[in-house]
């Protein structure tokens, strides 16, 4: 509102309404008929525009078709209720007015708080409703001037004060008492004047003045001024005015005293002077100064001028043809400083395509021969098509109401319109698609015009991606233009790894690995998919007379940047805004250092400290940077990366974007090689070993003769083909609906020296097998050792690859987080093959290295409706473990020691709150743990206490409610997990200050507490849960859905390497890894000094792989 317009209200000058429906309400409702209408009157920011709000974070949106973006939206004062209302086309505000009694005419405009009348279809006027809006808006600007700093304080702004009389006081005793009190020295006030008035926004944020139809400048610039990497280039002053060749000779724009440009007297020879960086590093530094006034970019405006004489005018521009214009300003200039040429793939080009510049792969394939001619092109945006309409629109406004409304979004359409996705809209910009007739592709093979497909991925993404949604039509053959008022739904984050040329090409050709065909390598791509959403520019109005608005969010807050007005808004308000352009910031940004020698080392990339090839990081929205060096010594490079890779309790989470190719997700046939049944009459099968007492003096070997009992004697030694020892056990089977499973032999071998290793035979005559283990190195706090981690295995083409990985790692025993076989997913009698297919399947390992069992949910086999009620029948039947070593009630929890590790396996189905037998025993078992004889101390679950991914997401609340308390008490090294099919890593923190299973309190860092890994992505039939939460929690170190194991190294008593190894198409990839510090020797300070002789150690081994 101008202040002509208050001016208008104040002065009287607007003749009072004759609208009878007005006069009807007024007589009805007393002599205060707006007195509840008052209360709802808000003031944003203090002295703007008046608007009607119950709630200050309301959204109001029409009650009949959930719109919230129409132009106008009107409030019944009668009964409240909003309808939107369009001049030419249908209004619900009219139609609510004419199907209720009388008395519904009379609404209020919710965003100007204008009176209006439904039944007139005209604004209707009441002398006391406005001058009650005029005193709000006089009061609200009143405070901020005495109490704040001021946001606007342009003349048009400053509005004109009802005279009050001035009425003396004298304060009595109790007053005096009461300000003496309360006050401060003038002194100090003065001292504090400027902290006192700063208003609570972020820095940097500040208005900019309209100059005459610029608000489509303003707005582009508002999101340049806060994109991360241009702020960080121009605050470290790197394009420097007074050095830039473009400038020097001639700087003086031609603008007057009072401001105004003065187009017609620019010449060539000042056009030539005319640098638009420089002109954007003055704006950077004036908008960071921390004046809180609004801006005035006249002399940008004048340069831009310059630079595109044909838009060199008042009228409204295009928002996006501005953007375009100012990068091209800046690479066209700046480029010409350049003493030598640049090579933008390297990064050696100017700023604006540094950050915004990517590259677009075209493939144009003939349809006849197969022959494809790829093309790249450069961007600096990505202009995206709306999706057509389809069926009813006011239908699909609807439900996307309904279904949105339920998230608390307001993520609604124009009701004249349907709702699209910013991925949808990428997804058909990717999709291929069939060129006309008239389009005909030159094909080299061929020789001749043929039909072809043509399909555009991105080959290199930028820092910065821009989206450009066309929202402005032109017909030439109507010869008419139009705006496309469709609503877009855009998220806070998003994955552009689908839409990269190397996710495209997996999916066109089966899911294979291609050769690197470009300047940077696919990693690079896929390290920085992940981005997150910063600024949207909006427009709002027709194609001919419309408004631009930038949201910009700062500290985790959104903020309206409507010129020289800047207010803070709820993210649903920005959801609900009409995109038109939209800015996304990598997470994480990769960097390739080519490197010479170690005196290059150390030096600054955008603005950044590098050293040793690492970044540290201090931007806004926790983007992290990752830097690749080339020309290092391997040893180096792997030296640097574990000595770095150190957990400690910096906050730097990373949500893999690797997609791993879909081999099926389907169990291996039963005629498949993996389950064959060995050669010989009821011959021995499904052999397995485990550790047979507390210390690893014993085995437990378990194996099953299918057809006859047979012979349950084991004949051992230490010479191969010698067995100078037997030992006899017991046999048992069972039955699982009308399945009879095989005879199942357990036998028990004690005495066993450690650190040695023995043969063993099984069965006799032709029907005999030959087996062999390794018992560990006695119990020892400095006995190296390396363990596997395998969870969730199953029996699918995945498994298999796990296992194969698994065994190629030179791991010497397996930790296994539960789900073995998957046999539940089965029915009748296939469940008990199937855990015979298993057996037989994982018997190449388990026959020769113990795995320690802990039970998933998928061995209760509770089958009510197959007469099976009985958990864990198969499971128990099958897999012994040695939990009476550890005076254990109940073979579902136990403890054993290896090595120099103490490994405690807890049932995440079995009851475990206070007094229960796994709460008792665990209390004992724990105050028993000797960390001075096994310093590492690991604990074993199936169910993870911390998950960020969607699937079983809190499911382990009630365990850690219980026992955190405990493992961190206890400083518990590390705890692995399974259940979820994916990987996860945890820093080192704990909950236990708030022990509350609500999703309201958070982790903090805790030094004493474990690490929490998830190990669930064996291969099972179930697939990978690719779903993780966003944002990605701050606990949460790393994540990635793909199938995939685990090896944890304990080097001596103070330090272990862990490693996560992804199956990428058969392949196994070293994905994760870090150097764990032991908890009980890292932490008292009398054995620090003993830490530092153990760290050299392990850094020799690393330098020496």
């Amino acid at each position: 509102m101008s202040s002509a317009e208050i001016s208008h209200r104040i002065n009287g000058q607007i003749s009072p309404s004759n609208c009878p429906h007005l006069t009807d309400f007024r007589s009805c409702h007393g002599s205060k008929p707006f007195r509840a209408l008052q209360d709802c009157l808000r003031i944003k920011p203090p002295g703007g525009r008046a608007s009607i709000r119950r709630d200050p974070a309301e959204v109001p949106r029409c009650a009949t078709c959930g719109d919230c973006s129409a132009s106008r939206l009107y409030a019944c004062l009668a009964c409240a209720l909003v309808s939107c209302h369009v001049e030419s086309g249908s209004s619900h505000a009219t139609a609510h007015a004419s199907s209720m009694p009388p008395g519904h005419e009379i609404a209020v405009d919710v965003d100007r708080a204008e009176l209006f009348c439904c039944a007139c279809c005209d604004q209707v006027y009441d002398r006391d409703f406005d001058a009650a809006v005029v005193l709000a808006q006089t009061s609200s600007f009143t405070t901020l001037t005495s109490n704040t700093a001021v946001i606007d304080l342009k003349p048009e702004n400053l509005r004109k004060r009802r005279r009050v009389d001035y009425r003396p006081w004298s304060p009595d005793m109790r007053e005096q008492y009461l300000i003496g009190n309360g006050s401060i020295p003038l002194s100090a006030c003065s001292n504090n004047r400027g902290k006192c008035l700063d208003l609570d926004l972020p820095w940097g944020l500040r208005g900019l003045n309209n100059l005459g139809n610029t608000c489509f400048m303003n707005s582009v610039l508002q999101a340049f001024l806060h994109t991360p990497p241009l702020r960080n280039y121009f605050l470290s002053d790197r394009h420097n005015w007074f050095h830039c060749q473009q400038k020097n000779g001639s700087s003086n724009h031609n603008i007057d005293s009072g401001g105004k440009i003065n187009v017609g007297e620019s010449n060539g020879s000042r056009a030539a002077s005319i640098c638009l960086a420089c002109d954007m590093d003055a704006m950077f530094s004036a908008v960071y100064s921390g004046d809180r006034t609004p801006y005035s970019p006249a002399k940008f405006l004048y340069s831009w001028w310059q630079h595109a004489a044909n838009l060199a005018s008042y009228e409204q521009q295009d928002a996006h043809e501005f953007f375009i214009s100012i990068l091209d300003g800046i690479h066209e200039k700046v480029d010409k400083n350049r003493s030598k040429p640049h090579n933008q793939c390297n990064g050696d080009c100017c700023i604006a395509h540094r950050v915004f510049s990517g590259i677009l792969r075209s493939d144009v394939m003939c349809m006849v021969c197969g022959f494809t001619s790829t093309t790249y092109d450069p961007c600096v945006d990505i202009s995206l098509g709306l999706e057509p309409s389809q069926g009813s629109a006011k239908l699909l406004s609807v439900k996307a109401f309904n279904s949105l409304n339920s998230e608390a979004d307001c993520m609604n359409s124009s009701h004249s319109c349907g709702v699209s996705t910013l991925t949808g809209c990428l997804e058909r910009f990717t999709r291929p698609e069939k060129l006309g007739s008239d389009q005909k592709f030159f094909c080299q093979k061929c020789q001749v015009r043929q039909e072809s497909l043509k399909q555009m991925s991105i080959r290199k993404l930028p820092l910065v991606s821009c989206f450009h949604i066309k929202r402005f039509e032109h017909s030439s053959i109507r010869k008419m233009s139009r705006k496309v008022d469709r609503y877009l739904q855009f998220p806070f984050s998003l994955n552009m790894a689908p839409y990269l040329s190397s996710s495209i090409l997996r999916s066109r050709f089966g899911n294979r690995i291609f050769p690197f065909d470009g300047d940077e390598p696919d990693m690079a791509n896929e390290i920085s998919a992940e981005f997150e959403l910063f600024a949207v520019v909006t427009h709002t109005g027709k194609l001919d007379a419309g408004h631009y608005v930038t949201y910009l969010r700062l500290s985790n807050q959104w903020y309206k940047c409507d010129d020289a007005w800047i207010t803070q808004v709820n993210e649903n308000i920005v959801r609900a805004a009409q995109g038109y352009m939209m800015f996304y910031v990598q997470k994480m940004f990769y960097y390739k250092l080519p490197l010479s020698s170690c005196d290059s080392m150390f030096h600054v990339v955008e603005g950044f400290d590098v050293l040793e090839g690492f970044v540290f990081v201090a931007w806004a929205y926790h983007t992290r940077v990752v830097v690749m060096m080339t020309s290092l010594l391997p040893q180096l490079l792997y030296t640097c990366f574990v000595l770095l890779g150190v957990l400690n309790n910096g906050y730097a989470g990373i949500t893999s974007t690797f997609i791993r190719s879909e081999w099926p997700s389907v169990d291996m046939p039963l005629e498949n090689e993996a389950f064959a049944v060995p050669k010989g009459n009821n011959a021995p099968q499904q052999v397995h070993i485990t550790q047979g007492d507390y210390d690893g003096k014993a085995v437990i070997i378990s194996w099953v003769t299918p057809d006859e009992p047979g012979s349950s004697i084991v004949q051992y030694g230490t010479l191969e083909g010698k067995y100078d020892f037997t030992a006899e056990g017991t046999i048992t089977n069972y039955s699982f609906y009308k399945y009879k499973s095989g005879y199942i032999h357990q036998c028990l071998i004690e005495g066993l020296e450690f650190d040695s290793k023995y043969y063993y035979k099984l069965g006799s005559g032709d029907s005999s097998r030959e087996f062999w283990f390794q018992t560990p190195p006695r119990i020892n706090p400095d006995a190296s050792y390396k363990f596997g981690i395998i969870g969730d295995l199953g029996q699918t083409y995945n498994s298999l690859s796990t296992l194969e990985h698994y065994m190629q790692s030179g791991a010497q025993a397996v930790l296994f987080v539960g789900d073995l076989s998957y046999a539940d997913r089965y029915q009748y009698n296939d469940v008990g093959l199937r855990w015979d297919t298993w057996a037989r399947f994982v018997e190449r390992s388990t026959a020769y290295q113990p795995w320690l069992w802990c039970a998933g949910n998928h061995e209760i086999d509770y089958m009510p409706y197959m007469g099976e009620v009985t958990p864990f029948k198969s499971y128990i039947h099958r897999y012994p473990t040695p939990y009476l070593a550890s005076s254990s009630s109940s073979p579902m929890w136990y403890a054993v020691r290896r090595a120099s590790a103490h490994i405690i396996v807890l049932s995440s189905y079995s009851p475990f709150v206070k007094y229960t037998p796994q709460w008792v025993w665990l209390q004992k078992e724990l105050k028993s743990v000797d960390r001075k004889k096994t310093p590492w101390l690991i604990v074993l679950m199936h169910v993870p206490l911390y998950n960020s991914n969607e699937a079983h997401f809190m499911e382990g609340e009630s365990m850690r409610a219980v026992f955190e308390e405990w493992f961190v008490h206890h400083k518990v090294d590390v705890i692995f997990a399974g259940h979820v099919h994916a990987y996860e890593r945890s820093y080192r923190i704990s909950n236990i200050h708030w022990n509350v299973s609500s999703g309201d309190r958070y982790p903090t860092p805790d030094k004493s507490a474990p690490v929490y890994i998830t190990v669930g992505d064996g291969g099972n039939q179930e697939g990978l849960a690719g779903r993780f939460r966003d944002p990605q929690p701050d606990y949460s170190a790393f994540r990635e859905a793909s199938y995939g194991h685990s090896t944890l190294e304990i080097k001596n008593r103070t330090h272990a390497i862990y490693h996560w190894n992804r199956n990428d198409d058969g392949k196994k990839v070293a994905t994760d890894s870090f150097l764990l510090h032991n908890q009980y020797w890292a932490r008292n300070p009398r054995r620090r000094k003993l830490k530092k002789h153990y760290l050299k150690a392990v850094v020799g081994w690393v330098a020496s792989q």
